[in-house]
């Protein structure tokens, strides 16, 4: 069964996307780059989102993976963070990838880095794999790929961590005046 994991990161401002395909069960999926996307500065938004919806979208045509895994893109450090270009571009990315993915594939999850390597469960031991596979940053994208073989083997989609139930059981509901 064929899976695929895609992840993006910022470089110079600029989004680059790239997705890895496993192929296999879990324990020996093979891993291979299918697809690297990345933007100039020359375009403007409308048009690097437009070229990567039409560039992605062929190309899951093509493939036609079982499962999808997209890795949230890491927040930049504080000092970036405020910057409302990094947090705009990365939700529009990731929005873009999981919409395009969505029309070609039935499951798609897009998972934090936590989730991603709880679904596989050996992150030390598929870090080093991925890592010896890969080129140095499509290694998350690997990682992706790893979680999507994990759940088309039949694992189930992490939920949110415990601490996370617990704030929110905690937290009062707020209640709406009459009227």
């Amino acid at each position: 069964m064929v899976v695929w994991g895609i992840a993006c990161h910022l470089e110079a401002h600029e989004p680059v996307v790239v997705a890895v395909e496993a192929e296999g069960d879990l324990e020996h999926a093979s891993l291979r780059e299918v697809f690297r996307h990345r933007t100039t500065e020359s375009e403007d938004v409308p048009t690097k989102l437009w070229s990567l919806r039409a560039a992605l979208g062929t190309k899951l045509g093509h493939a036609r993976p079982a499962v999808v895994v997209v890795r949230q893109m890491q927040w930049p450090p504080p000092p970036a963070r405020v910057k409302d270009t990094v947090v705009r571009s990365r939700l529009q990315v990731e929005g873009v990838i999981a919409e395009v993915a969505r029309s070609h594939t039935g499951e798609v999850a897009v998972l934090p880095e936590r989730a991603i390597v709880e679904m596989h469960d050996a992150s030390s031991d598929a870090a080093a794999r991925v890592g010896k596979e890969l080129a140095r940053d499509a290694v998350d994208a690997g990682l992706a790929a790893l979680a999507a073989a994990a759940r088309a083997s039949g694992a189930d989609w992490p939920t949110a961590p415990a601490r996370l139930r617990a704030r929110q059981a905690r937290r009062p509901r707020k209640r709406r005046p009459p009227g």
